[in-house]
């Protein structure tokens, strides 16, 4: 199957941070699991402009304020922005679904917000160094910011990240077929579980192919990220809800009628 080249971004964070909340409250302790969340994390280059990356991330807390996020629970892609002009690490977008990426994140928590972390990149076609990226930054209520730093590129920059929500809910999209130069409308209701494993249903109108899609395994949700899988049709699709601008991807690869498309895609 032949599909575009396509992603999203890279980046993370690390500690600085202040004694107490904006509000006067107390900080949680380490233990909280503060961080345990889906998280979508945006940096900004400093020594590239225009450079901009996503970290989407499932974080689990490991004890002693100690975070990890392992590869299939980890998508990072850098670039120019937006889902059509960005590289996860060169991998094409079929290979990304299936394997996600290569990216392991380790995260500290401390029990004065401050926090820590590092996430590493296999290097394997991607650069001729490990690509480590050292972020530091605080935590205020549901959102981080900070700064970081990567050796390899070399690079430096700020960042943001906020929660990601849950899935589940009803969403509705447009796009544009790129093979039948057609306007098509797309609808679903999902349905995400502890484990991030998303089911669902859509509808399609105005497609020459299909007219109704049924997700199961191995669609799943990364942090703001959901890639949702209709075996049975050979259909595909990559979306990030909560990120403005062209944040859907369609791919149908049936024998009989193969098509894709591109659009928005946002909560109901």
């Amino acid at each position: 199957m032949k599909i575009l080249p396509i992603c999203l971004l890279v980046l993370l964070i690390a500690g600085c941070g202040s004694g107490s909340n904006s509000d006067g409250t107390q900080p949680p302790p380490a233990s909280s699991h503060a961080l345990e969340a889906k998280w979508t994390i945006t940096t900004t280059s400093h020594s590239s402009t225009g450079d901009v990356g996503l970290f989407l991330i499932n974080l689990s807390y490991q004890g002693n304020g100690d975070y990890f996020a392992p590869a299939e629970q980890t998508v990072a892609c850098y670039g120019s922005g937006g889902i059509s002009n960005s590289e996860c690490y060169g991998k094409s977008i079929e290979k990304f679904m299936m394997g996600r990426n290569a990216t392991t994140v380790q995260a500290h928590l401390n029990s004065d917000n401050t926090v820590t972390i590092t996430a590493t990149t296999d290097p394997d076609g991607i650069a001729t160094c490990p690509v480590v990226f050292q972020l530091s930054g605080s935590l205020t209520g549901s959102s981080m910011s900070g700064t970081y730093t990567n050796d390899c590129f070399p690079d430096t920059g700020s960042w943001t990240a906020v929660k990601s929500a849950s899935a589940t809910g009803n969403f509705s999209g447009t796009l544009s077929s790129e093979f039948y130069m057609v306007n098509l409308t797309f609808s679903a209701s999902l349905q995400e579980s502890s484990t991030h494993a998303l089911t669902g249903t859509a509808t399609i109108t105005n497609s020459p192919c299909v007219s109704n899609l049924t997700f199961g395994p191995p669609s799943f949700a990364i942090g703001g990220v959901v890639y949702l899988e209709d075996p049975a049709n050979n259909a595909y699709v990559f979306a990030t809800p909560d990120l403005t601008g062209t944040n859907l991807l369609y791919v149908l690869d049936q024998t009989s009628c193969t098509d894709l498309g591109m659009g928005t895609f946002t909560r109901k």
